[in-house]
């Protein structure tokens, strides 16, 4: 490749300008896609720290989206609204939850929740009993051992610190890459 010399001022700033404005590209670029990749490795996390496994409705729960600006760029990485509400718990701050707890005579799934619970319980398969104070989930096919459930309080543990892992990825992502950054997570 020949070298291209450049001569005079209005060359110069011509060039100047022209090389600075791929360099940002470039730049933003680079950002953007090491950042979708931390937010892909995020979301294998939590797959990967769930006993069993998630369901595709916690298997989705990542979004990274971008604004590029004159100023720079910004990329914004987090938990889906409803998968938030669903994953605080697991991934931010122990939480008590008051939940229906499965027997063993309950069919469970590969992630421990009772097979078909909702359709079962909408069709009149499964009906939800009280007696003194407890609630109990109990399947009207069967004579004996029909409790699947007893609803209890129960205490979440985390399973993956959401706000930990992904301040170490992002500044393993930031430490290899020149430029100015300002990082804020919003806890």
């Amino acid at each position: 490749m020949a070298r291209k010399y450049v001569k005079g001022i209005k060359e110069v700033q011509n060039y100047i300008n022209r090389e600075g404005k791929q360099m940002n590209n470039e730049f933003s670029s680079t950002l953007i896609n090491e950042l979708r990749q931390v937010s892909r490795e995020m979301q294998l996390g939590i797959n990967q720290a769930a006993e069993g496994g998630v369901v595709p409705f916690s298997g989705n729960a990542m979004l990274t989206f971008f604004n590029k600006r004159a100023t720079g760029v910004t990329v914004t990485m987090m938990v889906k609204d409803i998968q938030a509400q669903y994953l605080y718990g697991v991934l931010v701050e122990k939480e008590n939850i008051d939940k229906f707890i499965p027997t063993s005579d309950a069919k469970l799934t590969k992630q421990k929740n009772i097979t078909g619970l909702k359709s079962n319980l909408k069709s009149g398969k499964y009906k939800v009993v009280e007696h003194k104070g407890t609630k109990r989930i109990i399947d009207t096919r069967k004579k004996d051992d029909r409790v699947i459930a007893v609803k209890t309080p129960k205490t979440r543990k985390i399973i993956f610190d959401w706000y930990d892992n992904a301040e170490r990825k992002i500044n393993i992502v930031i430490n290899g890459i020149r430029g100015e950054f300002s990082t804020r997570n919003n806890r």
